[in-house]
């Protein structure tokens, strides 16, 4: 298991002390030499920034661009091996909806990905004091396995 976080925490500490692997980064920035993910999850990812043609002068949401939201989402999904999972906790449902909208619209996405959203609780989100919102969604993007479905494919056209 390999911890990623831009800012070295009393968690990633403890983290570290306990055996774990750290490392101070962004999910974007992480080598290739890692290899792919089965899971990538999030607690509340910071998605505001200035967007090129949408908002320049003060930070918005990066679900306002399909540009910035695609430009957000890719590294990760594109980390993820056959049947891995991308997990995202968020307060957001405009993030929630823009990401399960991408991965329903964009033909290489819906061919390759899976995408639900589930609202939470509180007792059911993890804790965290960044959220401002009092809603609390799961959003889980999960690749496709095709391996196991060129498997069933082959035995299938065998028996025929």
């Amino acid at each position: 298991m390999i911890a990623v976080n831009p800012g070295r925490s009393p968690a990633a500490h403890a983290f570290q002390a306990a055996g774990g692997d750290f490392i101070q980064t962004t999910i974007e920035k992480l080598p290739p030499a890692l290899g792919c993910f089965d899971l990538i999850c999030e607690h509340y990812p910071f998605t505001i920034g200035r967007v090129l043609g949408v908002c320049e002068r003060s930070p918005c949401t990066i679900g306002r661009s399909v540009h910035a939201l695609r430009a957000f989402a890719m590294p990760r999904l594109k980390q993820l091996a056959e049947a891995g999972r991308w997990v995202i906790f968020t307060e957001s449902p405009g993030l929630a909806g823009t990401l399960h909208a991408l991965a329903q619209i964009d033909p290489a996405l819906r061919r390759n990905f899976t995408s639900q959203i589930i609202e939470l609780n509180d007792a059911q989100a993890p804790l965290s004091r960044y959220p401002i919102l009092s809603t609390r969604f799961l959003v889980i993007l999960q690749r496709a396995n095709h391996s196991a479905t060129s498997i069933t494919d082959r035995a299938s056209a065998t028996v025929s």
